[in-house]
C-alpha cells in the first residue's frame, strides 16, 4: 500500500526545531585561478624520486633517438628510390641508343 501525504499541514513544535548545521555558500562568480602548467611540471619532477627522474630523461632521450633514427630510415629508403629511378632511366637509354 503507498502512503499519501497528510492532509494537514504539519509544523514542528520549536522545541524540537534544530539549526542547520552546513551553512550554504552562494554560487561563486569568480572564475577558477588558471594554473602555470610549467611550474606544475617543475613542482612535479621535484617532487619525484631522483631514479625516476633519471628515468623520464633516459626516456625522452630513447625517444629523440628513435624519432632520429626513423629520420634516417625515411631519408635512406628515398635515396635508394632515386637510385633506382636514376638506374632504370639510365638502362632504358642505353637501351634506346643501343637501338638507334
Amino acid at each position: 500500500m503507498i502512503a499519501s501525504a497528510p492532509t494537514t499541514v504539519q509544523c514542528i513544535p520549536a522545541r524540537l526545531h534544530r539549526t542547520p548545521i552546513a551553512v550554504l555558500q552562494p554560487a561563486s562568480t569568480t572564475p577558477e585561478p588558471t594554473h602555470n602548467p610549467w611550474a606544475t611540471e617543475v613542482l612535479i619532477q621535484l617532487s619525484r624520486p631522483r631514479a625516476f627522474r633519471s628515468f623520464s630523461q633516459a626516456q625522452r632521450r630513447f625517444q629523440r633517438a628513435d624519432e632520429i633514427l626513423r629520420s634516417a630510415v625515411y631519408e635512406s629508403i628515398r635515396r635508394q628510390d632515386e637510385l633506382r629511378l636514376d638506374a632504370e632511366e639510365n638502362l632504358r637509354n642505353s637501351i634506346a641508343s643501343a637501338l638507334i
